[in-house]
């Protein structure tokens, strides 16, 4: 028996153990999207005065704002939508925010972190889902294979 075929046993299990650890990753991740959204929303009911500011550390900027609303979307998203959760994570005012939504939905797509779910009807707008880590893993060993 040689040494490589040994080996196989181990390597495919420290495959499992890595794929078990990125998907606990993933999941937590998610989860603290979610939390954020909920902090986002509770703190907008429980605000008196309209002129309160924007909640500081919930988001790091928009880009974040982006991830955060598309990681924890129970479904995909039209950039509108985005856009109109982004506002609730306490970003600072954009002069277009529509727009910089659209871009920063561009670099998620083209970096694999989100892809485009084609409309139901054929003339609908595109939205767009966060891409799962246990999807790019197994896409990511099989290649290797």
């Amino acid at each position: 028996m040689s040494m490589t075929t040994r080996r196989k046993p181990e390597l495919e299990q420290a495959r499992d153990k890595l794929q078990l650890m990125l998907v606990e990753q993933d999941e937590l991740a998610t989860r603290i999207a979610k939390q954020k959204r909920i902090i986002a929303a509770l703190r907008e009911l429980s605000e008196l005065e309209e002129d309160s500011s924007p909640m500081v550390g919930l988001v790091t900027g928009i880009t974040d704002a982006c991830r955060t609303v598309l990681r924890s979307a129970e479904k995909p998203l039209l950039p509108v939508e985005v856009r109109d959760r982004v506002e609730h994570l306490g970003v600072p005012e954009q002069r277009n925010l529509l727009a910089s939504v659209h871009t920063i939905i561009r670099r998620l797509k083209e970096a694999g972190e989100i892809r485009e779910v084609p409309p139901r009807v054929s003339f609908g707008p595109m939205k767009f889902e966060w891409v799962r880590v246990i999807a790019d893993f197994r896409r990511q060993m099989e290649d290797e294979e």
